[in-house]
């Protein structure tokens, strides 16, 4: 089955508070046993319409046939009842009603099962949450570890590694947050950690979207009509994957920085950069 999660819960009911608190967000919380897969779903579908949408799931992502999906709470291993990333698609990039959507994921992208002090997937992944950027509206996605990678959870903090910095970066660059600001400085607090960490562990934020010069996607200290902001919550894990095609990679670094990624660079070659 799937392994339970400490902090899931914590990092969603903390997030909607925050997004409520610094970016006016009108938030719809889902938790626990609320959490289900068309708890979830009906939440996406008939969520109104309005200027910016976030979607935020803590929990538990597997590879499932070749297609990445979240594990609502009644999810189960194997794929059952499990959300495909495939559905997001669909409707976001269909007829939504927001013009903008940030969907914001803490799950593992690794091969091994039930550990978000392991949440899980693998590295087919990219290719279905990039399908989800492209298309008439304007959509990014920021998950929470790079391919292949855990997205740790930590008693110490009282979340998961990649919430908490999230969750500070909201805090701190409330003055004029986008999400250009909001991927930066949640990586570079997310290295402050794995580099303190005496386990050696390290997680690094990845961000999927099309670049614009031209348009950016304010979440506060400017005008925008920021609404929708669902919060899933997984019981329980097993791997998972996402895919890939042009994202942008948050690598955490002393100086954090954004750069494109090629799709033939391999694991080495960005070990080489990081050095």
């Amino acid at each position: 089955g799937l392994a339970p999660l400490k902090y899931a819960e914590a990092d969603a009911c903390d997030l909607a508070g925050v997004l409520h608190e610094v970016c006016g967000f009108d938030t719809s919380l889902l938790c626990g046993p609320q959490a289900t897969r068309d708890a979830i779903e009906q939440a996406v579908t008939r969520c109104g319409s309005g200027d910016t949408f976030l979607f935020f799931f803590a929990g538990h992502g597997q590879l499932v046939k070749g297609q990445y999906h979240l594990h609502p709470v009644d999810g189960r291993a194997g794929g059952l009842r499990a959300i495909p990333f495939e559905f997001f698609a669909r409707e976001w990039q269909g007829d939504f009603g927001y013009e903008k959507v940030l969907a914001v994921i803490d799950a593992c992208r690794n091969e091994a099962v039930g550990l978000r002090g392991q949440r899980g997937v693998s590295s087919a992944d990219s290719r279905d949450i990039v399908t989800v950027t492209q298309g008439r509206r304007w959509v990014e996605v920021l998950y929470g570890c790079s391919e292949g990678q855990v997205s740790y959870e930590e008693d110490t903090l009282g979340h998961g590694v990649f919430t908490h910095a999230l969750l500070r970066a909201l805090r701190e660059k409330r003055d004029y947050l986008d999400t250009d600001v909001l991927a930066g400085a949640t990586a570079d607090y997310m290295e402050e950690w794995s580099r303190a960490d005496e386990d050696g562990r390290w997680q690094v934020a990845h961000r999927y979207h099309v670049p614009s010069l031209k348009r950016r996607l304010v979440l506060a200290g400017g005008k925008a009509d920021l609404s929708g902001f669902v919060a899933g919550r997984s019981e329980e894990e097993q791997k998972a994957p996402v895919v890939r095609v042009s994202e942008e990679a948050l690598r955490v670094r002393p100086t954090r920085f954004v750069r494109e990624r090629s799709s033939n660079w391999s694991q080495e070659d960005w070990q080489q950069l990081l050095l």
